[in-house]
């Protein structure tokens, strides 16, 4: 068994992190305060995990990372 070491989840993510607030870390990625009004979200409203509204959030992050990493 080899051992790494310590490491964190930045050391293979960099900074496509998205915090609970569905706001990343990278600046040039959308956050639900840009996405809102592109997917309809009603002002206000944080979409829980077991919602279709917080899929769509994070669907259109990810999307965003994809063409980031080419």
């Amino acid at each position: 068994m080899k051992v790494y070491g310590r490491a964190c989840l930045a050391d293979f993510l960099g900074d496509f992190i998205v915090y609970r607030n569905l706001e990343p870390v990278d600046p040039r990625l959308p956050g639900l305060s840009h996405l809102r009004e592109k997917i309809g979200l009603a002002p206000g409203l944080i979409p829980r995990k077991s919602s279709p509204e917080y899929a769509q959030v994070v669907v259109n992050i990810l999307r965003e990372a994809q063409k980031l990493n080419g």
